[in-house]
């Protein structure tokens, strides 16, 4: 893989790529053509550079806050922490006697006053992120604050472009740092935190219960509770890589399985396969589920919520692993098109940078055409870190920075070789658990749709869509009673009922699309293999991932 610099390389006789000393000027920050809110960004982050250096004492306290893991990342919400005291001496810089806060020294980094409470008021998600770079050349858990030689460069994520923002108050020196390469030395990055939204009636708020309140009375909630760590903790699960459906021997199963996954599937699963298994020709599993209906009693009433239907496995899937790697990295908005997805080539204009922003935030729409609901789909978010998604490896890049004096810096290639899936079958209480909701065929239409999106901007936007949904006619109420009966197996004596509305449809702005998922309630659940004879979760596939969806059992 090629640099997509300018810049000329050379071997240093180490085995890394070496840039030339007669290399052409370094490209400047003001070059980038910043909106005002990058602008600030960038501001924020020649203060904030130069007060690290200063300050082991901040360095500190960054440290600190960042393995908090508040939002499940090493993020430090600036807002949330700035009345914070950062120690008890006073900054060499202080110019009043105010107190020792984070606030308090970040102002005197500031020519003028109020340009940071500017900044605060138009940026109120600025963060600082410590990302774990490669090969352990840098951590919020390694940083030594007091070394003087891990005196981070402090890069800047924004969003017109690909390349990285880059201010060295060390070495008293900013560039800009390539999209194809990763620090191989302290960094913290200026952002905005993707993981949370300010709290206004703008954002649906359904699969988030805390609110954050900051002492200026800002408040602020998470996209989903699956980023909260107050209130879960994900713990270290075993990835399954998905194989070629041989199971060593001379038989080859007609669908495609994960091996292992047969160990996931529960009892009540295999009742509801082995029920029908034999008697009846393409039997509905969730049929047994959800109202214990049987080959001999075809009315039952409804369960309830002793099953909800949850995503139990995903998995990017695709032939081109390096594709889709660049596709989630794009920090690019909708203003500046995703290269993917016009003529250009993106063997030019790589877009690998997901290390300014810690994991991935994949979103899921699920569209299930409530009746009692406004909007077609609900919708929810959680965190995959690319070591969790991707099996990849490093080649190391040393390149000079500097004009007339220069240096060496180390930098990390990645190497994208393949995927991993995820596991989310675990009942640990501090597990995430991809939860939906039951599928009641009074509630819900009989077939979901499920859309995928790697969430780059938290803007919620509402448009309207014309849907058509199908629900079964053979469900009803038992009035006097007040349960839930269907009458019959599968659609029963009578059919579907189709029609088409305009209803509002919900999702973020500006996220890389994965692809839709179509799963109908008649599906089965879990698919007998002929070659070993054990049940293996139904699997669904589109071009860019594979995942499981099936019931699973919250009450017992």
């Amino acid at each position: 893989m090629q640099s997509c610099s300018n810049e000329p390389f050379e071997n240093d006789g180490n085995n890394q790529q070496l840039d030339n000393a007669n290399q052409k000027a370094p490209k400047q920050i003001e070059s980038l053509n910043l909106s005002k809110t990058d602008q600030l960004k960038v501001d924020f982050g020649r203060a904030f550079a130069q007060a690290l250096k200063e300050s082991p004492e901040l360095r500190q306290f960054i440290k600190q806050e960042a393995l908090k893991q508040f939002n499940k990342d090493y993020d430090v919400l600036y807002n949330l922490v700035k009345h914070k005291p950062v120690s008890g001496k006073p900054s060499t810089r202080q110019k009043n006697g105010s107190v020792n806060s984070l606030d308090g020294l970040m102002q005197n980094y500031f020519e003028e006053k109020g340009t940071l409470d500017d900044i605060q008021s138009q940026l109120p998600l600025l963060t600082v992120f410590v990302p774990k770079l490669p090969e352990n050349s840098f951590s919020a858990e390694s940083w030594d604050p007091n070394d003087p030689s891990q005196i981070p460069v402090v890069g800047v994520r924004v969003d017109n472009t690909n390349e990285v923002p880059m201010i060295d108050a060390v070495n008293n020196h900013e560039y800009v740092l390539e999209d194809d390469v990763i620090p191989g030395y302290p960094v913290v990055v200026i952002k905005n935190n993707e993981r949370l939204a300010v709290n206004t009636n703008d954002h649906n708020f359904a699969r988030s219960t805390e609110v954050l309140e900051a002492q200026d009375g800002t408040s602020y909630r998470f996209l989903d509770d699956n980023l909260n760590a107050n209130l879960t903790r994900s713990t270290n699960r075993d990835f399954l890589q998905i194989d070629d459906g041989n199971d060593g021997g001379s038989c080859n199963p007609p669908f495609p399985i994960i091996s292992g996954r047969e160990n996931t599937v529960p009892q009540f699963l295999k009742t509801a396969h082995d029920v029908f298994d034999g008697r009846i020709s393409q039997p509905w599993q969730r049929d047994n589920i959800y109202y214990q209906l049987t080959p001999t009693q075809t009315t039952n009433t409804y369960v309830g919520g002793r099953y909800l239907e949850a995503i139990t496995y995903f998995r990017l899937n695709n032939n081109n692993p390096e594709l889709i790697f660049s596709i989630m990295s794009d920090q690019n908005n909708s203003a500046n098109p995703d290269p993917m997805r016009t003529n250009q080539s993106w063997e030019r204009d790589r877009t690998r940078v997901p290390w300014t922003d810690g994991a991935f935030e994949i979103g899921v729409s699920v569209t299930d055409n409530s009746k009692t609901r406004g909007n077609i789909n609900m919708a929810f978010t959680f965190p995959a870190a690319p070591e969790e998604l991707f099996i990849f490896s490093y080649e190391s890049i040393v390149r000079r920075r500097g004009w007339g004096i220069t240096w060496k810096r180390t930098y990390w290639r990645p190497k994208i070789d393949g995927f991993k899936g995820m596991d989310f079958t675990s009942t640990n209480i501090d597990a995430i658990k991809l939860h939906i909701h039951a599928w009641d065929l009074t509630e819900y239409s009989n077939i979901w749709h499920l859309d995928f999106k790697e969430v780059d901007v938290s803007t919620e936007i509402t448009t309207k869509t014309t849907n058509v949904k199908k629900y079964n006619t053979n469900v009803s109420i038992n009035i006097p009673l007040g349960e839930k009966e269907k009458a019959g197996l599968k659609f029963g004596a009578s059919v579907e009922e189709t029609n088409t509305d305009e209803r509002n449809f919900k999702w973020v702005e500006g996220s890389d699309e994965l692809g839709r998922i179509v799963i109908p309630f008649g599906d089965k659940t879990v698919i007998k293999n002929p070659c070993d004879g054990k049940l293996y979760p139904r699997l669904y596939n589109n071009a860019s991932i594979t995942l499981e969806m099936r019931p699973v059992q919250v009450e017992f």
